[in-house]
């Protein structure tokens, strides 16, 4: 479907006017696929026939399985990433209570998908200082397949140190379990379960019956209902979520190419391996069913050409990627792309110019990134609910391909906050073109000034009247509020350039209901009277915070 939704917007992306031969050629593409689905049909008739006709048989290869190696208990903590809290969690479990009082036996299972980390998490727990305080004696005994009971049994005992030389079968090993391990609290480990069968466990258990209360069994096994069939190879194809830490001790797992029906992956590469890059393109190329990709805090410098292969993408997250320095064209092939963050990525300097393409996108999250200017034509975007940041572009060399302040016009649906930056860079008619006023979900507005036309600009843009936080940046005006129009803001810096006269005066119209309020400037206060004065100014104020301002004396003038 996302395929067949793609090529409709690609169409109507490509022609906004019907073509007179439009049905024509809805017809003949229709006629197209049917004519391909009738060429299959008659390829898979000619194969049957020729099966039939030679006498061909369906046989299946005798699989040649490597034997599996066995896990012990030893483990390097140091090379072990993550999993602190599902440690305590088990270890918690571990040196509980028994649930029930008839029961001296508790079974732990950590069940997952093969590799995982299952045998890691329990080797941690196994190895834990308060575990081998609280445990007489502690086994581990690897299952994995075939379940052997006699081998298994045989594992116990000499961990329990018990001879085993003369002792081949179960009615003579189990009762050894029963007496070396009677009134003592045990902790016994089986790791790597694939077996289904009850059976095999209804031998062992009354050999286990005879310890302390608090023992406990911990068991590792697949979440498959069929067990016996998943290994770690084949079971990477059914992940949908993937999380994966890189650094330099690890390297970039081969089989996430096997990975075909992934739908979100995030990778942190935050130790700047350069792995990472060098890899995207192949992951992109094989990956093609992900909705969700997240690269955010890693130290890629670009994003491969290849991520337009992925037109099922939903949510693209490279926030803090400090070093991303360019997005490319083919990004903008990504028509069902509802949310891009590239916030403080410091070194990316525009968007691309086909970002305009994206009329899905729901979220633009930019603020605080190099990005100098808007793209041309964003007002198309009229899916927008998120917009954090608008730059105005000032002219210069970017000015051909910069939108201009009344592409807002259009993109009423934005809410959440929304800071515009550079303002003045524009003409007045550009601020009168976006009127504010109709965006009502908008709740926080920063208003950044570059210019001392900056009163005329408050006007033309016309700010809701009703946000609940509005500041006002490098303010150059003479004035706030005009006529009947009344806004409460929450913090007001003034250009260097103001002099305190002419602060105090765009001060006096502001609403006097505000509870909160903070002032910035880098002018000189000749005394605290003044100081005085803008307190009495706002009665209800009850917070303040007065930065920058520097004061010549001290003494209070009457």
């Amino acid at each position: 479907m996302d395929e067949e939704n793609t090529r409709s917007l690609k169409k109507m992306r490509c022609s906004f006017m019907r073509s007179p031969c439009f049905c024509l050629n809805q017809g003949v593409r229709r006629r197209d696929i049917a004519l391909k689905i009738k060429a299959v049909s008659e390829k898979l008739d000619e194969i049957a026939k020729e099966k039939a006709m030679y006498g061909f048989e369906l046989y299946k290869a005798a699989d040649h399985e490597l034997p599996r190696l066995s896990s012990t208990s030893l483990v390097d903590e140091s090379s072990v990433c993550g999993r602190h809290d599902e440690k305590k969690i088990i270890i918690r479990m571990l040196l509980a209570g028994s649930s029930q009082e008839a029961r001296n036996v508790d079974v732990i299972s950590l069940v997952g998908l093969g590799g995982i980390g299952k045998t890691t998490l329990a080797q941690l727990a196994f190895n834990d200082a308060k575990v081998r305080a609280h445990f007489e004696k502690k086994i581990w005994v690897c299952v994995s397949e075939p379940f052997d009971e006699v081998r298994i049994t045989k594992g116990i005992l000499e961990q329990l140190q018990v001879s085993t030389s003369n002792l081949d079968d179960l009615q003579s090993l189990l009762p050894k379990v029963s007496q070396s391990i009677n009134g003592i609290r045990v902790l016994l480990v089986l790791d790597d379960v694939w077996t289904e069968d009850h059976r095999h466990w209804e031998q062992l258990k009354p050999s286990l019956a005879g310890c302390a209360r608090g023992s406990r069994i911990l068991v590792t096994t697949l979440d498959d209902n069929k067990l016996g069939e998943a290994t770690v190879e084949t079971s990477i194809g059914r992940v949908r979520h993937l999380s994966m830490i890189l650094s330099t001790k690890t390297s970039f797992p081969s089989s996430i190419h096997r990975a075909k029906g992934l739908r979100s992956l995030l990778i942190t590469n935050s130790t700047g391996d350069p792995r990472l890059g060098a890899a995207l393109p192949d992951v992109m190329k094989q990956l093609t069913c992900i909705r969700s990709l997240n690269l955010s805090w890693s130290s890629i410098e670009e994003i491969p050409k290849e991520v337009g292969k992925l037109i099922h993408l939903r949510h693209l997250n490279l926030k803090l990627c400090r070093k991303l320095v360019s997005l490319p064209e083919t990004m903008c092939d990504l028509w069902n792309l509802q949310s891009l963050d590239v916030s403080e990525c410091s070194s990316l300097k525009e968007l691309p110019r086909a970002t305009v393409k994206l009329v899905k996108l729901r979220h633009l999250c930019i603020y605080d990134s190099g990005v100098a200017f808007m793209p041309k034509g964003i007002e198309r975007l009229t899916c927008l609910r998120t917009l954090d940041c608008f730059i105005v572009c000032g002219g210069g060399e970017n000015e051909s391909k910069a939108a201009n302040l009344r592409e807002l016009k259009n993109l009423d649906h934005i809410g959440g906050s929304l800071v515009i930056k550079n303002l003045g860079g524009g003409g007045i008619e550009d601020a009168a073109g976006a009127p504010l006023k109709n965006k009502k979900r908008l709740l926080c507005l920063e208003l950044n000034f570059c210019n001392h036309e900056d009163d005329i600009l408050i006007e033309a843009l016309q700010p809701p009247s009703d946000l609940e936080k509005l500041s006002i940046l490098n303010y150059g005006g003479i004035a706030i509020n005009h006529g009947d129009s009344q806004y409460s803001f929450s913090l007001i810096t003034f250009s260097p350039t103001r002099k305190l006269v002419q602060i105090v005066h765009a001060l006096t119209a502001v609403r006097s209901s505000q509870t909160s309020l903070g002032i910035k400037g880098s002018c000189n206060l000749s005394s605290l009277s003044i100081l005085f004065f803008i307190f009495l100014s706002f009665p209800n104020v009850i917070c303040w915070e007065i930065k920058s301002f520097l004061i010549d004396c001290l003494c209070l003038q009457i």
